[in-house]
């Protein structure tokens, strides 16, 4: 969470079916399970052969929005909104 910055983009983990346009969400699985910020993908996901993220691409993402602790959403309400 510390490397996001509102306005400044960020490489990062994505699927690599994602394109440029396609929205983005950064969650986090501890301490609690839940989406903390959103953005836009900017660049086509690569992959990096020498990563420690084995078997994972990154792209570009920009225009993100880093949410309040109080307007975290749960994955689980997520997952119960679309099954």
């Amino acid at each position: 969470l510390e490397d996001l910055r509102p306005g400044e983009p960020v490489e990062w983990t994505i699927n690599k079916n994602a394109r440029p346009g396609d929205a983005a969400v950064f969650y986090l699985t501890a301490p609690v399970k839940a989406v903390v910020a959103y953005g836009v993908v900017k660049k086509k996901p690569r992959y990096v052969e020498n990563s420690s993220w084995q078997e994972k691409h990154f792209a570009e993402i920009g225009e993100i929005v880093v949410l309040r602790e109080t307007s975290f959403i749960a994955i689980g309400e997520l997952r119960t909104l679309f099954p």
